[in-house]
This record gives structure tokens, sequence and C-alpha cells, in this order.
């Protein structure tokens, strides 16, 4: 939603990005979208959110200004195919730690997805747009009747079960849609994606995720099995504890990959000691 600019902060002499309203959007709805966005991630302050400098209006425009991100969005990054596990579950394990923040200010998403999540070019991963997010001591009757309509808050794909349902949400459906995009990052395609909007709402409330694909880990996979749940109360309980179950992963690859750089270094030096070595024992 919106427009980005880039912009220069002459005052603190640093380049900015500035959100503005895009034409014929500065009816009730979008102009309520802009500042839930503003008050959202203006209250977070953590690596994996995206810094809010300043909001305004200006002459009835209304305006957002935040840190100027380099890189891309997972969804181009995604364009290329499926990536690595180990480097899904990173980008999980940063998104479920911005996850973190925002739940323990009371903030639930409710509209990750990979176009939301933005990769800079020093690998950190950004949580974006907090425009349709639920805020603390909200209460979410409003978005229920505007979800009967069928006007669902958020991106079905995307959506957990209840947030489908036009039902009240809570932070374990954040952890739903992380399932989701982890789910893509390691398939190559959403699991719950159809046709019709309509499919895909029914898929994300009665079908089960597609297997994934045999390189994934087993723990790996039950990590995503969990997030996807149908039933909150069956998935991790917290942004904390799926961050800690990714946290293992990423521990456990990290140790493999310095076990074979080990290996690796110890055949150079052994081949390297055989050619200096025509005559000894060698390695």
């Amino acid at each position: 939603m919106g427009c980005v600019f880039r912009a220069l902060d002459e005052r603190l002499s640093r380049e900015v990005a500035v959100k503005v309203l895009l034409h014929g959007q500065h009816d009730e709805n979008h102009i309520r979208r802009f500042e839930r966005e503003a008050r959202a991630a203006g209250s977070l302050n953590h690596p994996n959110i995206v810094v809010v400098h300043d909001a305004g209006d200006q002459d009835g425009e209304p305006y957002l200004v935040t840190e100027l991100l380099d890189g891309e969005t997972l969804r181009k990054a995604l364009s290329r195919g499926a990536l690595a596990p180990a480097r899904a579950a990173d980008l999980a394990l940063q998104v479920a730690r911005g996850l973190v923040a925002a739940h323990e200010h009371g903030i639930v998403h409710r509209d990750l997805k990979p176009e939301n999540l933005f990769l800079t070019r020093g690998g950190v991963l950004k949580i974006l747009d907090f425009g349709i997010a639920q805020l603390p001591r909200e209460s979410s009757g409003l978005d229920r009747v505007r979800t009967a309509t069928g006007a669902p808050i958020g991106t079905v794909s995307y959506m957990s079960p209840e947030q489908v349902r036009g039902q009240q949400v809570d932070a374990r459906s954040d952890l739903f849609s992380l399932g989701s995009v982890l789910h893509e990052m390691l398939s190559g395609a959403p699991p719950f994606d159809r046709a019709t909007v309509l499919d895909t709402g029914h898929a994300v409330i009665a079908e089960a995720a597609p297997a994934l694909p045999s390189r994934v880990s087993g723990s790996l996979a039950a990590i995503v099995n969990r997030c996807l749940k149908k039933d909150p109360g069956d998935r991790f309980g917290s942004a904390r504890e799926l961050a800690a179950g990714l946290e293992t992963i990423a521990q456990s690859s990290h140790a493999r990959s310095r076990r074979r750089l080990a290996i690796v270094v110890c055949c150079r030096d052994c081949s390297s000691s055989r050619s200096s070595n025509r005559g000894g024992s060698g390695c």
C-alpha cells in the first residue's frame, strides 16, 4: 500500500525512505491503515523490524519516514527458486525474532508474506508493512465484520485458518503465516495457493500442506508442520518457542559446516605434505 520514495534527511544528513499514499487511496480505510502502520512499527525497536524515523501529515498528505533499505524482498528472491534449507531456516529465525519483539508489545502483524519481508545486502531480514496489524488492547470486532463481508484482512494464501474464518486472532496466527512462508522458501511454492481465493481459503482451513522435499531434514520439517497446525493450540505457544527450535537447527547446521571445513583443510594439508615429502610417511 502506498508509494515509497528515496529522500534525504537534511537535518541529519542521511538517506531515508518516505512512504505516501497513492492517488485514490485517501479514503478513511487507507488512511487508518497508514496510521496503524506508523503506530505499530514506530513503537518497536528491533534489528529485524523496519525502523520508523517519523510520521506526520503535510498539507493533508500523510507520510511515513523509515530507514532506507538496500536489497530485495523475499518475494523477489523466491522468484529465482527455493532456498537451501539452512538459508531458509536462518531467515525464518530472523522473522521469528522480530515477531518476539512485536508480540511482546501486544502487536500481531496479520500479513506476513514474502512481499512484506525484506532481505538487505548484509543478510539481515526486515519485517515490513504493519498496516493491518492488531494493536495492543484492540478489539478485532470490526475486522471480523469486514472479513464476513468477503474482504478478508490479510493475504489469504498466508492466513491462518482462524483469520480466514474472520475470527479473533492472536500471536499464534502469525506463526501459521510464518510456517507458510517457510514452507514456500523450502518448496518453492505457497502450500495452500489455489486457483481462486475461495479455494485457497478452503485449503488453508481443511487441507494438509504438501510434503516438503526430501532434502529438508526431519527436524526442520517438524517445525514447519507444527506451525501449520489448523488448531492454534497445537502450534508453538509463542514466537520465542519457535525461535528456540530454529536456533537449534541453525546451530546444528553451523556445526556441520565447521566439520566439513575442517575435513577440507585437513585434506589440503595432507595433499601438500605428500607433495613436499615424497620420501616420508606423509599423512
